[in-house]
């Protein structure tokens, strides 16, 4: 039939059509695979050694404590205080706190009425910025 193609020319078009219709498909999903992977790996910073970022930047509350020093446990660097309640946070107790700051062991002594930062993150806690406002009494 006139204006219709032949045999052999819809062979080679049906031949041309397939790589252009399967190529560009075949582009699009690796495209897509390639932005999805490269969001996941971008949406998840990266510490200073290469591993995630995110219990770096984990956020880090901060509470008021205030009580007495029963115990100092130098060389396991903890503190026990018998502490007031603690608003938002826990009941008035005598607990063991780590202390990252080595140099205020020299400070303290028990007895002696502190108050200090209760820092919680990462799943752990630890006490700073220790300050004695009342020396332990004389014996």
């Amino acid at each position: 039939a006139a204006g219709s193609p032949s045999l052999e020319h819809r062979s080679l078009m049906k031949s041309a059509l397939v790589p252009r219709h399967g190529w560009p498909a075949a582009a699009v999903r690796m495209a897509t695979a390639v932005l999805v992977a490269g969001a996941l790996g971008c949406s998840q910073p990266r510490g200073q050694d290469g591993g995630s970022a995110s219990a770096s930047v984990a956020v880090e509350t901060r509470y008021e404590l205030k009580g007495t020093v029963v115990s100092i446990d130098k060389p396991g660097k903890r503190l026990t205080v018998d502490h007031e309640a603690i608003p938002g946070f826990m009941e008035a107790m005598t607990m063991a706190y780590p202390v990252r700051d080595d140099r205020v062991f020299d400070r303290l002594s028990p007895g002696a009425q502190v108050t200090a930062t209760l820092v919680s993150a990462h799943g752990g806690y630890w006490l700073e910025q220790i300050a004695v406002v009342k020396p332990p009494p004389a014996p």
